[in-house]
């Protein structure tokens, strides 16, 4: 079993969402990297689609995806899985949020690209209850662009910027929270994931 961080969690609890640095060793940081660099380059990822009818929007969202197995292909991924896996049970059992699956995907974005403001739960579906994302780039700045604005609503912040810092680790709960991907300088790469519940129309 992999130790969770108790303060991942107990931020969430707090602020409904939570910000990690040095979340995996950095090794697997720098090979999921090259992974997700590897299918770039060979031309093997695809647009992303948006909404439950998974239609293809450049307009709104620019980046480009591979979904991860269940297991992972290689053994940086199934690092990865076996450690977000570890996540979902500790939050389980702290937030007795019934959590079931994960899914997730590398996202990349080019230079210029972005993905406007949006909500990650559907209207017409609910299982997604927190949002991931796990920053893969390399020696990044704030001068480089490309942070996640999260929306909070409140009157004294209305929004946080976060700089996506390699190996950092941001969790928030998806029907709370709307957010965006601000345009960046430099290619922009990360995992990008739900922690679902479980779809009770198929019990």
């Amino acid at each position: 079993m992999t130790p969770i961080p108790h303060s991942i969690i107990s931020a969430l609890e707090t602020n409904g969402y939570s910000i990690y640095d040095d979340f995996l060793p950095n090794s697997v940081i720098r090979q999921l990297a090259q992974e997700a660099r590897d299918m770039a380059a060979a031309g093997t990822l695809k647009p992303a689609r948006v909404g439950l009818q998974a239609q293809s929007q450049r307009d709104i969202r620019g980046d480009l995806t591979h979904w991860l197995e269940d297991r992972g292909d290689s053994p940086a991924q199934q690092h990865y899985t076996h450690v977000m896996n570890e996540l979902c049970g500790a939050l389980n059992r702290s937030c007795f949020l019934g959590l079931h699956t994960l899914e997730t995907h590398f996202a990349v974005y080019a230079p210029g690209t972005a993905y406007g403001r949006h909500l990650d739960q559907f209207r017409d579906s609910q299982q997604r209850i927190i949002s991931s994302i796990l920053y893969l780039n390399d020696d990044w700045s704030a001068s480089d662009g490309g942070q996640l604005r999260l929306y909070l609503e409140q009157p004294e912040r209305p929004h946080l910027d976060v700089v996506p810092h390699g190996n950092r680790l941001v969790l928030f709960e998806s029907a709370r929270f709307w957010h965006e991907v601000l345009p960046a300088s430099r290619e922009r790469i990360s995992l990008t994931g739900w922690f679902r519940a479980r779809d009770t129309t198929l019990l």
